[in-house]
């Protein structure tokens, strides 16, 4: 019997988007990467419609390098206005009808001035707490002051 390869993969952008109290903008746009313990979790989903979809972003400060081992945030921020949020989620498209799915939240940081925040690292999760990390990403720092609006748009496109 012969083997037939299905050509599908999971792939996709983080689109950031800074807008500091002062009127001026930043944006960062950059590939996410899969987790090991998301694919598991995407084959769930194909098999358990009970399944917990991934409506949740995390933002952070960890600057390491992201791997698919990962299960976490290297340093997810918990308060000031910037812990994990539920997303507005979406399908769109990308390539095909509807292939993409996408979450986007948005934070206002409430870190008291003088003191600044960089943000540098993002991850989507099936939980409001703890769960499953779907995809895991770093980038150039985002620096936040006190009503600093900080703006993530994270794709996941079906191939």
């Amino acid at each position: 019997m012969e083997n037939i390869k299905g050509d599908i993969g999971l792939s996709g952008h983080i689109f950031i988007k800074c807008i500091h109290v002062d009127g001026t903008e930043e944006t960062r746009q950059v590939k996410n990467i899969i987790t090991a313990a998301g694919k598991a979790a995407i084959a769930e989903h194909i098999i358990d419609i009970t399944a917990t979809p991934f409506t949740a972003l995390e933002i952070g400060c960890g600057t390491s390098a992201a791997t698919t081992a990962e299960t976490t945030l290297v340093s997810a921020l918990t308060t000031s206005g910037l812990q994990r949020k539920a997303a507005t989620v979406t399908r769109v498209t990308t390539d095909d009808a509807n292939d993409t799915a996408q979450l986007v939240v948005t934070w206002t940081s409430l870190t008291p001035s003088p003191a600044t925040i960089a943000v540098t690292e993002v991850g989507a999760f099936n939980l409001s707490s703890g769960g499953t990390m779907l995809g895991r990403q770093v980038f150039a720092a985002v620096n936040m002051v006190e009503g600093d609006k900080l703006e993530i748009t994270y794709k996941f496109d079906v191939d």
